[in-house]
């Protein structure tokens, strides 16, 4: 969950920085090393204590669940990533990323759709297509022109 809550604090300095014309790649630079380190503890955590904490969760009910545990917290790391570049490329004005992670989510959502045979499946498309997403908003906010006409740091 503080993965996810760092787009909350990107999102107005990268907004005030960029609205006075600064540089605002310093905050997108903090703030990725800080979701990096906490994305990394998390799926530790994930990896050598993962029935533990599926068990203070919801009990012994998804046992079966627990081999699932890294592969999906990486999927939802690489979707917090993507959350996080999306923020940063609302708050500068740098909306290029729109149309290709729209194909990303929507291929996805076509590859589950069409290709679920087992649960395991589902969750390693989710790894691919968060992935897949989140390197295309980055390389769309990369090459993007900032409204001053320069490229973007990103």
């Amino acid at each position: 969950s503080t993965v996810g809550m760092k787009p909350t604090v990107l999102l107005p300095q990268a907004a005030d920085r960029h609205a006075r014309g600064a540089q605002t790649h310093e905050v997108l630079t903090g703030s990725l090393i800080m979701f990096a380190v906490v994305a990394l503890l998390g799926l530790f955590v994930f990896r050598y204590f993962g029935l533990t904490v599926l068990h203070a969760l919801v009990g012994h009910a998804f046992d079966a669940a627990a081999p699932l545990l890294v592969t999906y917290g990486l999927a939802m790391v690489l979707l917090a990533l993507t959350n996080a570049l999306t923020a940063y490329g609302i708050a500068t004005h740098r909306l290029a990323f729109t149309a290709p992670l729209l194909i990303c989510t929507i291929g996805t959502l076509s590859a589950i759709a069409m290709i679920h045979p087992t649960l395991q499946a589902v969750v390693k498309i989710l790894v691919f297509g968060n992935a897949l997403g989140a390197v295309a908003v980055a390389l769309s906010l990369s090459l993007q022109r900032n409204t001053s006409g320069r490229r973007s740091t990103v």
